[in-house]
């Protein structure tokens, strides 16, 4: 099975959070004989956090959307729906089968109350690669392609500036040894 490049990509920006700590844990090593991280270190660090976490939102979204871009519509099935529970929310979440293949998606609540299991369901797939899927829904409750794009660069910019700034602090650091 081979998978489609830009599922690479968004599989990426869903592991955006281990590379931001394995950055700092480089740096904390780094900085150790230095008296450690500083006030800045964990502002910066605060940052990356919270970049990565709006990448990790954003990418199960920019693949709807990509996939809205250059996909076909055929039907799915929607074999099951079930609910998880946070501290202080619920998360909607469905499972849609196609061509033998099966995943889960998160939802509305009000496209949750009104989905039946099973029934036939709308999907969007990528010709090159059919095993890529989401179901028409994610892409009509996802945000704007624009909207997508500029968190993706934010995000990516920000990262970037991190990176730096890590790489710094470490050079910084053998420079003072």
């Amino acid at each position: 099975m081979s998978v489609a490049p830009f599922t690479l990509f968004v599989w990426f920006l869903k592991t955006l959070l281990v590379w931001v700590l394995l950055a700092y844990g480089v740096l904390a090593l780094a900085r150790k004989k230095a008296g450690g991280l500083d006030l800045r270190d964990w502002l910066v660090l605060g940052i990356a956090f919270g970049v990565a976490l709006v990448a990790l939102f954003v990418s199960s979204n920019l693949q709807a959307r990509y996939l809205e871009q250059v996909g076909s519509t055929a039907m799915g099935t929607l074999s099951r729906k079930w609910t998880s529970e946070g501290d202080d929310s619920i998360t909607y979440k469905i499972d849609v089968e196609y061509r033998g293949r099966s995943d889960d998606f998160e939802v509305s609540e009000d496209f949750w109350n009104r989905a039946q299991q099973p029934s036939e369901i709308a999907v969007v797939y990528d010709p090159e690669y059919p095993a890529d899927f989401v179901p028409k829904v994610t892409i009509d409750e996802s945000p704007s392609l624009r909207l997508c794009l500029g968190m993706v660069g934010t995000a990516s910019l920000s990262l970037l500036l991190t990176a730096a700034w890590v790489l710094m602090r470490v050079m910084e650091r053998f420079r003072t040894a």
